[in-house]
């Protein structure tokens, strides 16, 4: 796990980018606006402004987090699978601009892909349904569902989502939230690559051999059967 795993890398851009071509045919298929980018979108200046200014609340509950994670296991939980899979992805070793163009590709993939997915299509074909607030609501579960890595980090997934559904209702383009999820996903992905790689080999040993303590619970259920 010392070496950057480009095919695994490649595959995770290719998925997440794989969700705008699942969004576009949603899209047609439910009759939302823009191919699932919303009637409203622009990519502009004052979007990007108000997307990387989004971040910063996202930001400042991941440093709380980090704060108090030390006291609550379940959001070492959470740490762990992050760094688990960015060790998986970078290896063990600092590598800036691999790690840079990485997160990069990831964020943007990611950013794109699910927003539009999520909360152009998901979110605007509930919206015109059952109203604005079941829509986000019903969407954000969804998302953190879909994000189901551990139990608190499906619930954080759907807390963001919310967040970015909130973005969403607030600024009527989808370019706002698809800038603040990419952002931040970027810079998620490089503050954990910067944790491990500060790490002793038997640290990060520890967080790859890690598991899912509610995996373990049902491999020994079943084998208990």
């Amino acid at each position: 796990m010392d070496n950057f795993d480009v095919k695994t890398t490649a595959a995770l851009v290719a998925g997440q980018s794989a969700l705008v071509v699942v969004a576009v045919l949603f899209a047609a298929l439910l009759g939302t606006s823009n191919y699932g980018l919303g009637s409203g979108f622009a990519l502009s200046s004052r979007a990007l402004q108000s997307g990387a200014i989004a971040t910063v609340p996202l930001f400042v509950l991941a440093f709380v987090l980090d704060f108090v994670e030390k006291g609550v296991p379940a959001l070492q939980d959470v740490s762990k699978a992050t760094q688990r899979s960015v060790l998986a992805l970078l290896g063990r070793r600092r590598k800036p601009l691999i790690a840079l163009g990485t997160a990069l590709a990831l964020g943007a993939a990611a950013g794109i892909g699910e927003e539009m997915l999520f909360r152009g299509v998901l979110q605007e074909a509930l919206a015109t349904r059952f109203g604005d607030a079941i829509a986000v609501v019903s969407s954000s579960i969804v998302f953190g569902l879909l994000h189901a890595v551990t139990p608190l980090y499906a619930a954080l997934a759907s807390l963001a989502s919310f967040f970015f559904g909130f973005l969403y209702l607030k600024s009527s383009n989808l370019a706002v939230p698809i800038i603040c999820h990419g952002l931040y996903d970027v810079g998620a992905l490089l503050w954990a690559h910067w944790t491990v790689t500060d790490m002793s080999f038997e640290e990060q040993t520890d967080i790859i051999e890690w598991q899912d303590p509610e995996e373990l619970k049902k491999e020994s259920s079943s084998s208990s059967q």
